[in-house]
């Protein structure tokens, strides 16, 4: 069953409906940039992803960063993971795997509907 957003009357189709198309993004953007990859969508379901978020794809992500890119529909770098404020609820406070995180959102117009990690 795919998931739709309603927006003005109008059906917007969930990223799980595209996620052939996500894998193939979050890959070409791993190779360009040599960094591991997450798609996840608005529920935080990991939808997409390369490197060890490849183990995660059809999970629910804890994603404290993706939930504020989404709800906030803004960017966000985090360049000392596990130290930053928004970090604060997550349990690798202060032990991260991460070395850095870049979060984007994905809009379908003007909604954000996923994100990209």
């Amino acid at each position: 069953m795919v998931k739709h957003f309603k927006k003005g009357g109008k059906r917007l189709a969930s990223l799980k409906s595209i996620k052939k198309t996500a894998q193939q993004t979050a890959e070409a953007i791993s190779a360009a940039l040599h960094v591991h990859v997450e798609i996840s969508d608005d529920n935080l379901e990991c939808v997409a992803g390369t490197g060890e978020f490849a183990k995660l794809i059809g999970t629910k992500l804890q994603g404290y960063i993706h939930a504020r890119v989404l709800s906030s529909g803004k960017a966000c770098i985090i360049e000392n993971p596990g130290y930053h404020e928004f970090c604060r609820p997550c349990p690798f406070l202060k032990n991260c795997y991460a070395t850095a995180e870049i979060c984007v959102p994905i809009f379908k117009g003007k909604t954000p509907v996923g994100v990209i990690g």
